[in-house]
């Protein structure tokens, strides 16, 4: 019960909200894999604008929505601004993620009429599992307050352990475990 319970505070404006926003993203999804790039090809520069420019439209518009259709009394700005955070958080990290995957591309000599598909697939699971961590992560919190110290003590060490490291020093992907 305490999964419903993270969700118990929502009006039901914001319940039609998650629901519109998953619906969109489902159909959006598969009109990108099943009508425009059903076949592997390679995308072009103008294609990857356009589709750039079509992603971030349709984004923005949601966050309009958001903001016209929130019945908290603050006329939804409070929610367009928390929507709009998340969106360019999440778009910067997706933007990380496809470097990474480039480079793992690049490295094992993928054909670029490949890299759509496995882009596609790479940062879609990358926010799957983003939105598991987070939602686990807020259960836990949730359920056990004190996991908060044992979050942070991990980021202190994530971030000195990152500043020590030899930034000089070549990584051998073959040697690594990871």
């Amino acid at each position: 019960m305490l999964l419903f319970s993270l969700f118990s505070s929502q009006s039901q404006a914001e319940t039609i909200l998650f629901g519109v926003f998953a619906v969109i993203i489902i159909v959006f999804l598969l009109v990108d894999l099943g009508v425009f790039n059903k076949t592997a090809h390679k995308i072009t520069t103008r294609s990857a604008l356009y589709q750039s420019i079509f992603w971030v439209f349709i984004s923005t518009l949601f966050g309009l929505f958001i903001y016209l259709y929130d019945d908290s009394g603050k006329g939804g700005l409070n929610a367009a601004i928390e929507y709009f955070s998340a969106y360019l958080t999440e778009y910067a990290l997706s933007v990380d993620n496809i470097f990474v995957i480039l480079l793992i591309l690049k490295y094992f000599a993928v054909k670029e009429e490949y890299y759509h598909n496995i882009l596609f697939w790479g940062i879609l699971g990358a926010v799957f599992f983003r939105g598991i961590f987070i939602f686990v992560g807020a259960l836990l919190i949730a359920k056990f307050h004190w996991i908060l110290y044992g979050f942070g003590v991990l980021l202190i060490y994530s971030g000195i352990k990152g500043y020590l490291e030899d930034s000089d020093s070549k990584i051998d992907p073959e040697k690594n475990l990871v």
